[in-house]
């Protein structure tokens, strides 16, 4: 069975390396200037589509991996955690491919206790249930690799970057006598376009 794994594994970095070449044949948005920065969040976001939504299903379907993460989980859980260690391993050899070490070496890092982790669930056949749980942060990081697309795509001032359903915020005043709660109007956000991979959340500051 670990055998089995790593074959999967082994065919997950082969596919997502597949796809990391076929995206330098298609044409990406014009107002791009970091094509490769483009291309790899593209994807990081198809692997966190692929493995947060996978995650979040498999865990309603056997809930059970929750109640005992270590030993009771179904095949196709340790399949797609194979996967992901696929992934990581891929979007490695690209950074490393296409960055020098001194710029890389901090997401190098994380894939690779990220990998050692789930490299020992796919081994093992244990903790499969954590790995799982774990997958679940991919999620909150299809809309952050979204986010950052629309930025390199310089449409941060779109609708689907940021959505105004209000013209201002609350901000809390405390006094010594009551607590009150002002609306302050939010003014342009400071993004951080420095290392978008090292800077997930893009900050917004309220400016009074």
């Amino acid at each position: 069975m670990a055998s089995g794994g790593l074959l999967v594994a082994g065919a997950s970095f082969a596919a997502f390396q597949g796809l990391h070449w076929g995206l330098q044949l298609m044409p990406t948005p014009e107002s791009v200037r970091d094509r490769w920065m483009w291309r790899n969040i593209f994807v990081s976001l198809m692997h966190s589509l692929l493995s947060g939504t996978g995650a979040l299903v498999g865990l309603w379907l056997f809930p059970q991996m929750v109640t005992d993460p270590i030993y009771d989980h179904p095949s196709w859980a340790r399949v797609l955690v194979a996967v992901s260690v696929g992934y990581f391993v891929a979007d490695g050899v690209d950074m490393l491919w296409n960055q020098t070490l001194a710029q890389a070496w901090d997401l190098l890092c994380h894939h690779l206790v990220v990998v050692s982790c789930l490299s020992t669930a796919v081994v093992s056949g244990h903790f499969v249930g954590f790995s799982m749980v774990s997958l679940l942060l991919e999620l909150n990081s299809i809309c952050l690799h979204l986010r950052k697309l629309l930025l390199l795509s310089h449409k941060a001032s779109s609708l689907a970057f940021r959505p105004r359903p209000y013209p201002f915020i609350l901000v809390h005043k405390e006094t010594q006598q009551t607590k009150t709660c002002e609306p302050v109007t939010r003014n342009n956000s400071t993004l951080s376009l420095k290392d978008p991979r090292r800077n997930l959340a893009v900050s917004s500051y309220v400016q009074t």
